[in-house]
C-alpha cells in the first residue's frame, strides 16, 4: 500500500505510452489515500462515492 499511495506516481512518472494512464493512476492513488483517510467528512464519502464510480 505504502508503494502504491506515495511512490507510484513519483516512479511512474513518463514511463506510459499516453499520459491519460499515467492521470487515470494517479486518480486512483487519490482514491485510495481518501478512502483509507482517518477523518472523512459527509462530503469527502460523497465526493470518494463519485470518484470511484467513475474510475
Amino acid at each position: 500500500m505504502v508503494w502504491f499511495s506515495m511512490l507510484a506516481p513519483i516512479l511512474s512518472r513518463d514511463r506510459f505510452d499516453k499520459m491519460e494512464y499515467y492521470e487515470h493512476l494517479c486518480l486512483l492513488v487519490a482514491l485510495i489515500n481518501g478512502t483509507i483517510s482517518f477523518k472523512l467528512s459527509r462530503e469527502n464519502i460523497d465526493e470518494l462515492e463519485k470518484g470511484w464510480l467513475s474510475w
